[in-house]
């Protein structure tokens, strides 16, 4: 079943309610040196526990999280299922009830040289598609894939650690299928790609 996602625009928010955040949440957000990122990053946490707490009928400051073995945090004893991502001023957040799910969130950024980026997270058929485009339209697929391998790797908590250059992107319609994961763009503000990804259940597949 295909997550449910919101995109919040993290400039119409503010810390207020930065107290429902945990001790161990405080700490860090104490540790992190530069200020704008600092806010986002606090912005992020507040909304998330906002919007877990609807889903679990409860108060904020009472959701606790477990995390899985490279961060990426749960709840137990639930079976809501729920990942965020944010990019410059923007939070992508999603959740499933019964299945796992992964989300991306990317600043097209075409002033960056992405040409070491490309050799280390595409395959060597994606290298060779992209080198007949122009420099444009390179980085744009490169933001693209980036974007969808980012999703698919957050799905079973392994984000960074996925050896991206061996995940191949083959796209079935709109839908990306890797293994037992599907995964898809999704319209987001201009200037960003966004995904989701989710583990399809033994029903869903063919």
């Amino acid at each position: 079943m295909k997550p449910i996602f919101k995109i919040f625009n993290l400039d119409e928010f503010d810390i207020k309610d930065f107290h429902i955040l945990s001790d161990e949440e405080k700490k860090k957000f104490e540790k992190i040196l530069a200020e704008n990122s600092r806010e986002y990053w606090a912005k992020s946490r507040i909304i998330l526990r906002q919007q877990l707490a609807i889903l679990k009928n409860c108060k904020p400051e009472k959701i606790n999280f477990s995390y899985m073995e490279f961060g990426k945090p749960y709840l137990e004893d639930s079976n809501i299922h729920f990942n965020i991502s944010h990019s410059k001023n923007y939070l992508l957040f999603a959740y499933s009830k019964g299945t796992k799910v992964g989300v991306d969130i990317q600043y097209i950024d075409l002033k960056k040289n992405t040409t070491s980026l490309e050799s280390r997270l595409l395959t060597k058929n994606e290298l060779e598609n992209f080198s007949s485009l122009n420099d444009f339209k390179r980085k744009k697929e490169f933001y693209k894939y980036w974007c969808l391998k980012e999703a698919l790797s957050k799905v079973n908590g392994k984000g960074l650690q996925e050896i991206y250059s061996k995940m191949e992107i083959v796209f079935d319609g709109s839908l990306v299928k890797y293994q037992d994961i599907e995964c898809e763009l999704v319209n987001g503000p201009e200037g960003f790609y966004s995904s989701i990804a989710w583990k399809r259940r033994p029903s869903d597949r063919q």
